[in-house]
């Protein structure tokens, strides 16, 4: 279970920075230049927030470990708890590395 909350930490990393050969760079603006229903700008707030991300990855880890039920909801809440938790600590280790 650990692992899959970490794997879903990764991905909310890989997902807010460029990515590997700008690829992450590229999706996001094709995402963002979208113009049907106003969904550019959907998907700008979708990847732009890290706990969405967090949610939403560990939604699609829960769907792959559990069968369809409550407690896949609260696998993901417990994905986007993670990566709330793992930025603050890392913000935390930046401020003492700064000073």
């Amino acid at each position: 279970m650990i692992l899959f909350l970490l794997l879903a930490y990764s991905f909310v990393i890989l997902l807010r920075t460029d990515g590997p050969f700008n690829i992450i760079l590229k999706l996001r603006n094709r995402l963002f230049a979208l113009e049907q229903f106003g969904l550019g700008h959907f998907f700008y707030k979708l990847l732009d927030c890290p706990y969405c991300i967090g949610f939403w990855c560990s939604l699609v880890s829960a769907l792959i470990i559990f069968p369809v039920g409550w407690f896949t909801i609260v696998w993901a809440f417990i994905g986007a708890v993670c990566v709330y938790i793992a930025e603050h600590i890392l913000l935390a280790i930046q401020a003492v590395i700064e000073k």
